[in-house]
């Protein structure tokens, strides 16, 4: 096997790169079994290279958990130290390096994706996607062993991954959620930090919990430690967060609790008369939808093009707008059955999809108030069109807009041209997505 690069990852990027590479969409506090502490020997510095190991690596079931890191971050900080932290990635990086996968020759388009059957990404395979932009994202050259995992991954499933266009790259398979607590935490300082455990130990919601008294008080996180050694803020940024998700206190939407935490500490420094730019900053960033990949979502659209004239303009505009201004992928379907539109739906659960950040659906046709018209029959807006895209547990927790741009008054009343419903919707979408 090929050597992989040799470049020592920073000791600040160590707790990054592992808090990154989480799902938190599986944190359950009901996890709570570590798994078997793997044996190996070091050889070396630890770096993103591949090391030699004069023991065995053991790597059953659960030893990529998040179980198990928070039980390295929790070691790391009673020890004062990055080492053990440094470990776990390694252990990690030289799992993805010998990974054996099955080779995919189709090329991957995101047309294909919508006439093939579904594929699945086991866990590993995922981790070689976030882990190719962990390195890209950290400014790390990515180990030869574990990019060609996953060029592989991107053929055989498919996954639509585009050529970049200009300065834009795709990055979008770490989960937006740790991409904006990473930003958090990269704006806070070591003593804010631990002032943040401060202010959750002095919280009335900690008296009443057993739980929060045991995980604040073991281990013992030391303001000095934090500003000596390199990483370890970091070390405990995450542990805090990543065990606020395991007590279901915060998730992808429900912020309030970090939200809170962090006004309470920028009460503390303005009462230092301190500056409190990068709080306000962390605030904001947690008062929005996360939304922090590229492309920031999938736009469907359905066109229909018969008996509409003129409806090509309404077409390419949105197209145009969702495609090159907004950055989204975007597929189209002209003159769909209603049998193609459920179809398409369903191909959505493919976990290739997971990725996106937000979905966005537009109708274009005719209808009426309760159905809408497609080739060779109608559909009701509702049941058939809404619903079963909220179904999708890719799309769990992640905005969803739908756009149709049909009649949906009677008959006998007055319609708008196509052209006067889209150039009125353009302008809005414009509006609205600039604020």
């Amino acid at each position: 096997m090929a050597n992989m690069d040799q470049t020592v990852v920073k000791d600040e990027d160590v707790a990054r790169m592992l808090f990154l590479a989480v799902n938190p969409t599986t944190l359950e506090e009901n996890d709570m079994e570590v798994a078997s502490t793997p044996t190996y020997t070091d050889g070396g510095a630890v770096g993103l290279g591949l090391f030699q190991s004069t023991g065995d690596i053991s790597s059953e079931g659960g030893s990529e958990s998040t179980q198990r890191l928070m039980v390295k971050f929790e070691a790391a900080l009673r020890d004062q130290s990055i080492y053990p932290v440094r470990r776990e990635l390694q252990l990690r990086l030289l799992k993805l390096s010998t990974m054996e996968l099955q080779n995919g020759n189709n090329l991957s388009t995101l047309e294909s994706n919508f006439s093939d059957e579904v594929d699945q990404l086991s866990s590993n395979e995922e981790y070689v996607l976030e882990f190719t932009e962990i390195f890209e994202r950290l400014k790390y050259p990515v180990p030869k062993e574990i990019k060609d995992q996953f060029d592989r991954i991107v053929t055989s499933k498919k996954i639509p991954f585009r050529k970049a266009e200009g300065n834009k790259k795709k990055t979008f398979f770490v989960y937006a959620e740790n991409k904006i607590l990473m930003k958090v935490c990269n704006s806070l300082s070591a003593l804010e930090v631990y002032q943040m455990y401060t202010i959750l130990s002095e919280s009335k919601a900690v008296e009443e919990d057993d739980a929060m008294k045991d995980f604040l008080s073991q281990p013992c996180v030391s303001p000095e430690a934090l500003h000596k050694v390199k990483g370890l803020k970091d070390v405990a940024f995450y542990y805090f967060v990543l065990t606020l998700m395991r007590k279901k206190m915060i998730n992808r939407l429900y912020t309030h609790k970090l939200y809170f935490l962090l006004e309470k500490l920028k009460q503390i420094l303005g009462e230092e008369k301190k500056t409190c730019i990068h709080i306000d900053r962390a605030l904001e960033m947690l008062n929005r939808y996360p939304i922090a990949s590229h492309p920031p979502g999938l736009c469907l659209i359905f066109h229909m093009a018969e008996n509409r004239i003129g409806s090509s303009k309404d077409l390419t505009r949105v197209r145009e707008l969702f495609e090159k201004v907004f950055m989204y992928d975007v597929f189209v379907k002209v003159d769909p059955t209603a049998e193609q539109i459920k179809s398409i739906i369903s191909k959505l659960k493919a976990a290739r999809n997971k990725f996106y950040d937000s979905l966005v659906v537009w109708f274009m046709g005719h209808g009426s108030k309760t159905y809408l018209n497609v080739k060779e029959g109608q559909i009701h807006r509702r049941l058939d069109l809404i619903e079963p895209f909220t179904e999708i547990e890719w799309f769990f927790k992640k905005p969803k807009l739908f756009f149709i741009q049909a009649c949906a008054v009677k008959d006998n009343r007055k319609r708008f041209s196509s052209c006067e419903c889209c150039h009125v919707i353009y302008f809005f979408l414009c509006l609205a997505m600039h604020f």
